[in-house]
C-alpha cells in the first residue's frame, strides 16, 4: 500500500493520465452525429484532456520541493464501510443509467450520495438533486443541445 502522500498523488497522476487517453483515444472512434451544435465527440475529448491534464498536475506537484510529505492515514472499518457504499452507489449509477435516463438516474445517485455522506436532511439532499439536474439539463440538453440517455422520460 502506498504510505506517504507524495507516492499516493504520484499514482493518482500516472492512473488519471492513462483514463484520460483511453479516453481520449476511444473519442476519436465516435462517429458524427445527426445535427447538434457540438459534435458527439466534443464532451469526451475534453474530459480526457482534462484528465490528462490534471494527472500531469499532480505529477509535477508530488514532485516540487515545496510539497509537504506526511503519511496516509488510511481509513478505519468505518471508513472502508463508506468507501464501499460509494463504490456500490457509482456501480448503482451507472447500471441504471440506460434504464432510468440519465437525468433521473443523476437526481437519485446525487440525493442519495449527500444524504448518506453529507448527514443532512433529506429535503436538502433532494434540493442538491434537483439544482444538479436542472443545471445539467438547461445546460448540455438545452444550451449545448446533447443528446443523454432518456430512460423512461422518453415518452
Amino acid at each position: 500500500m502506498l504510505k506517504t502522500l507524495r507516492a499516493g498523488d504520484g499514482a493518482s497522476g500516472v492512473f488519471l493520465i492513462v483514463v484520460g487517453a483511453i479516453a481520449l483515444a476511444a473519442s476519436t472512434t465516435i462517429a458524427a452525429g445527426a445535427g447538434g451544435r457540438l459534435h458527439p465527440r466534443t464532451l469526451p475529448i475534453a474530459i480526457g484532456a482534462l484528465l490528462v491534464l490534471g494527472g500531469a498536475w499532480l505529477i509535477v506537484r508530488a514532485r516540487s520541493k515545496q510539497y509537504q510529505d506526511q503519511a496516509i492515514d488510511w481509513p478505519d472499518r468505518a471508513g472502508w464501510r463508506n468507501w464501499y457504499a460509494a463504490l456500490a452507489l457509482m456501480a448503482l449509477y451507472a447500471a441504471l443509467m440506460q434504464a432510468l435516463g440519465f437525468i433521473t438516474t443523476t437526481f437519485i445517485f446525487i440525493a442519495a450520495f449527500i444524504w448518506y455522506f453529507g448527514k443532512f436532511k433529506p429535503w436538502v439532499a433532494l434540493a442538491w438533486g434537483f439544482g444538479t439536474v436542472a443545471f445539467i439539463y438547461l445546460l448540455f440538453i438545452r444550451l449545448l443541445q446533447m443528446e443523454l440517455p432518456a430512460g423512461w422520460l422518453a415518452f
